[in-house]
């Protein structure tokens, strides 16, 4: 009897193929596995796990935004941390605190936008009221001398500078933003009015004698 011959077994190009692309598909699950692994590990010191489901543990603090400025908390707008008690119990009876939403960020997205587009007014009016202001030149005032010298009956005020940019620039300006060194005496000085909006307009200002080349008469205003 003849001895049996083994069989040789013949592998096609189109199965090498097939086992190469299942090895690789064999490597990429592994290597999911590992970062799956490495994911629980960072995971679970974060996060409880209900179910096989990973769940955030329910926060210590209430997130908040403030709706003024408060203490050491922060300013308007602001998103801070608190205890819930205090919020729950003060900062929102009192109207100083809302909890975090999407609906209240975008809220305050909404109004800080407002701001800017206000802002930005202010500022334009204020550079174009600076610049009439500017291109006008000297704002001249007449002044009583005392007899002999420059020095002048009274003084000049901020109030007398404002009224008089009201008359030449048609330009509303409060007393309070004039700022000028003290006028006693004839010449020229320099002075400033912030228009708001950090905007300041610079001025020249001239003291001359009342009536030109006349003498002063020794009269007080």
């Amino acid at each position: 009897m003849r001895e049996a011959v083994p069989m040789r077994t013949w592998v096609l190009p189109r199965q090498r193929s097939r086992f190469a692309t299942l090895a690789a598909l064999l490597c990429a699950v592994a290597a999911l596995a590992t970062q799956w692994t490495a994911a629980d590990e960072t995971l679970s010191p974060t996060f409880a796990y209900k179910g096989g489901t990973a769940v955030a543990p329910r926060r210590k603090k209430a997130r908040v935004i403030l709706l003024k400025d408060y203490g050491s908390l922060g300013k308007k707008d602001d998103i801070v941390d608190v205890k819930r008690g205090y919020y729950r119990n003060y900062l929102f009876p009192e109207g100083i605190a809302i909890r975090e939403s999407y609906s209240e960020l975008n809220k305050i997205k909404l109004e800080q936008k407002r701001q800017a587009e206000a802002d930005a007014q202010l500022v334009a009016k204020a550079t174009e009221q600076k610049a009439k202001i500017e291109s006008h030149g000297e704002f001249v005032f007449e002044k009583k001398v005392r007899e002999g010298s420059d020095s002048i009956y009274g003084s000049l005020s901020e109030i007398n500078v404002a009224e008089e940019v009201v008359k030449s620039t048609a330009i509303p300006i409060k007393r309070t933003s004039v700022t000028i060194p003290k006028v006693t005496a004839l010449g020229e000085y320099k002075g400033t009015i912030d228009l708001g909006a950090g905007i300041t307009a610079s001025i020249d200002i001239k003291v001359v004698k009342e009536g030109g080349d006349g003498d002063g008469e020794a009269e007080e205003e």
